[in-house]
């Protein structure tokens, strides 16, 4: 016997952002709509492979998160993965998390803005430290890196996309 469904809860999807902080809700929400990616990945050997992907970015939670989902289906051992990231009104500040329920990874950030970049710093749940930053942004087009502290501390580039609105 199915389950029958039900409708979902009108605060998964907002139709934009909090207006009392649409300001402050700028700066992720430039994102919103869907990209064409191209994700350029290093293995363990240190060798680059790219993949072609889409990302998709959404309003949610009464217009103070954006959620997204990252999909490169062709891309080895590569599932779907989404990122919430709320912006906290008290506190002036963006948290994101992001999750892959295949893997069950996940990794806690916090943003900060470095001129015209947007840099994300945290830790993985396996205790590794990331950087990621979004940067060259315009309204047609983005680029996305992702490092990896390596066990001397410093970071290594693990991750890179170029992306371009649909």
């Amino acid at each position: 016997m199915s389950t029958p469904l039900v409708a979902l809860p009108a605060a998964l999807h907002a139709d934009g952002p909090d207006p009392a902080y649409a300001d402050q809700l700028a700066l992720f929400g430039q994102f919103i709509g869907s990209w064409r990616i191209d994700n350029r990945l290093r293995d363990r050997d240190g060798e680059w492979s790219t993949y072609p992907g889409r990302w998709d970015f959404g309003w949610t939670l009464g217009g103070l998160a954006i959620q997204d989902v990252l999909d490169c289906p062709t891309a080895p051992n590569r599932y779907p993965g989404t990122t919430i990231r709320c912006y906290n009104p008290t506190a002036n500040a963006w948290h994101a998390v992001w999750l892959d329920p295949h893997s069950g990874l996940y990794v806690t950030l916090k943003a900060s803005t470095d001129g015209a970049e947007i840099a994300l710093d945290g830790t993985t749940n396996k205790g590794s430290e990331v950087h990621w930053k979004f940067f060259d942004i315009a309204d047609t087009s983005f680029r996305w890196q992702g490092y990896l502290a390596n066990e001397g501390g410093s970071f290594e580039l693990a991750q890179e996309m170029t992306a371009h609105r649909i």
